[in-house]
């Protein structure tokens, strides 16, 4: 029988058909029974059996089927029937192990009854498995084996990691110098102790921000100072590195250009004058942002006129020698010229009285103040109505005075006031002050009132109580004998429909809360009669 494991697999069970004579199953066997013997060979690298034996002890049970438990030592192996005639064995993991070995023979014999048995199992390479590095399982991002190259050429490098060293210096592929910075500012920074003690040794060069404050930063090195060790650079940082940034200085090249194309150039200064000298264009400037600053010498010189459209000239120094046109605003000043343009024509001359001088401050407010219709106002003045507005106010005035003179026209005159009144006084017609009778004085009211509220009714007839009148009768509960009307109906409800007791010798009534006694009346006998006392 013949299987097949790699050189090295580990809880390895092998399987076995056991029968006897007749090729029938042996399923008898135990891993005591008497004269068992299991031996393996493992070739090339082994010249004699290894012997399991039942005399020797060398054989164990096995615990749980299908479940490889090694041997207790290299010594021993396991052995237990399944059923049907077919047997497990465990043999230790360094059977399978042997350096150089391909095949491993396994021999079950020397029992009663059985046949020799033999296994072969063929010992494979191992599969190469890229998930292991020595035997260790290895890390992996995306299914991809992450490798921590550690040497170069046999040689490791300085920190784990491609370093600066680690490039030969001829390949020019070192920076000029790295390493931590002691300072830095908004325009500089502050190189390591170590670094060149030259002035402008690292002039020109790209300095990097490696690490730290302010890392990811690059900026050209204008100027260096060997002494102090200060770089200084352009532009400005954006942050400031300090003593915990790391730096690198690369090497950096800057173009010349003060050349085009080999040829030298002659300097100008950009922004001074730009002129289309020579092509299509000739003596044109135009700019789409910015502006040409023009040579103001040059422009009375100019062949042809200039348009100075939607341009303000903030002022003039000097004279002015002719101007043709009309010219907008306020003119001050002397001349000895004539302007020339629509309107009045006028001279100043010098040494004669001038326009300037007649023209008084006073004169100037009034000026300023000339509406554009030519009329002229002052700072207080306030301007008459319009004929419109004096008429419109005419007409309202009109109309009230219309409407006055209508109510008056309306108004009763003297005869009829008069004959009124004569009407009026016929009504009332007395021959003298007696005829006139006398008003009853308040005293005389009240009392004429009092008597009509107070007289009997013993000339009536007819009235009764109402079916409830009685209930409107407020009681008062007595506190002792009952002195009135009221107190005796509530002392005689008392008596007979709330609590009384009565003994031998007296009665007592009670108030409405059944303790309180108010009044007590004795008992007496004389044989035949009982005498009730009054309240008390």
């Amino acid at each position: 029988m013949l299987v097949a494991f790699p050189r090295s697999s580990t809880s390895r069970i092998l399987l076995v058909s056991i029968k006897d004579s007749s090729n029938a199953p042996v399923t008898s066997l135990a891993y005591n029974t008497s004269g068992l013997i299991i031996d393996t060979l493992v070739v090339p690298g082994e010249s004699s059996f290894t012997s399991y034996t039942v005399a020797g002890s060398n054989i164990e049970d096995i615990t749980t089927l299908g479940t490889y438990a090694a041997p207790s030592t290299s010594a021993k192996c396991r052995f237990k029937h399944v059923g049907k005639g077919i047997y497990m064995i465990y043999l230790r993991d360094e059977r399978f192990s042997v350096s150089g070995a391909q095949v491993l023979a396994v021999i079950v014999s020397g029992a009663s009854g059985m046949l020799q048995t033999e296994l072969l199992v063929q010992l494979q390479p191992l599969p190469g498995d890229v998930r292991q590095y020595n035997g260790t399982d290895g890390t992996f991002a995306s299914g991809r084996p992450e490798v921590n190259t550690t040497h170069a050429a046999g040689t490791a490098w300085g920190s784990g990691a491609i370093t600066r060293a680690s490039l030969a210096a001829d390949t020019g592929l070192q920076s000029l110098r790295s390493g931590t910075a002691q300072a830095g500012a908004s325009g500089s920074v502050t190189l390591d102790a170590g670094a060149s003690s030259t002035n402008d040794f690292f002039a020109t060069a790209c300095v990097i921000i490696t690490g730290g404050t302010g890392a990811g930063q690059y900026r050209i090195i204008t100027a260096y100072s060997g002494s102090t060790k200060v770089a200084s650079v352009t532009p400005n940082w954006v942050t400031n590195p300090d003593s915990s940034s790391t730096f690198a200085i690369i090497a950096n090249g800057l173009a010349d250009a003060r050349e085009l194309g080999g040829v030298v150039q002659t300097g100008r200064d950009i922004g001074a004058s730009v002129l289309l000298s020579n092509g299509t264009g000739t003596g044109q400037v135009k700019l789409s942002g910015g502006y040409v600053a023009p040579n103001w010498a040059d422009v009375g010189n100019a062949s042809s006129n200039v348009s100075l459209s939607n341009t303000s000239i903030a002022s003039v120094t000097g004279n002015v020698g002719a101007v043709s046109g009309d010219v907008g605003g306020k003119v001050r000043g002397q001349g000895s010229s004539t302007i020339v343009g629509p309107g009045v024509q006028s001279a100043d001359t010098d040494g004669t009285t001038t326009l300037l001088s007649r023209l008084t401050s006073t004169r100037a407010d009034y000026l300023d103040n000339l509406s554009g219709g030519a009329v002229l106002t002052s700072a207080g003045y306030t301007a008459p109505p319009s004929a419109a507005s004096i008429r419109a106010e005419i007409d309202s005035n009109s109309t009230q005075l219309a409407a006055i003179a209508t109510a008056i026209a309306e108004l009763p005159n003297t005869s009829a006031i008069q004959a009124s009144c004569d009407a009026a006084l016929v009504d009332y017609d007395v021959a003298a002050a007696s005829d006139i009778p006398s008003v009853p004085s308040s005293s005389d009211n009240a009392t004429a009132v009092w008597a009509a509220g107070t007289r009997t009714l013993t000339d009536k007839t007819g009235f009764k109580l109402a079916s409830d009148g009685l209930d409107a009768i407020t009681t008062t509960a007595p506190t002792g004998v009952a002195s009135n009307f009221r107190e005796m109906l509530v002392q005689l409800w008392r008596r007979f429909f709330k609590k009384a007791t009565k003994s031998s010798t007296q009665i007592k009534t009670y108030a409405d809360d059944g303790t309180t006694v108010v009044t007590t009346q004795t008992i007496s006998e004389s044989g035949s009669d009982e005498t009730q006392g009054a309240a008390s």
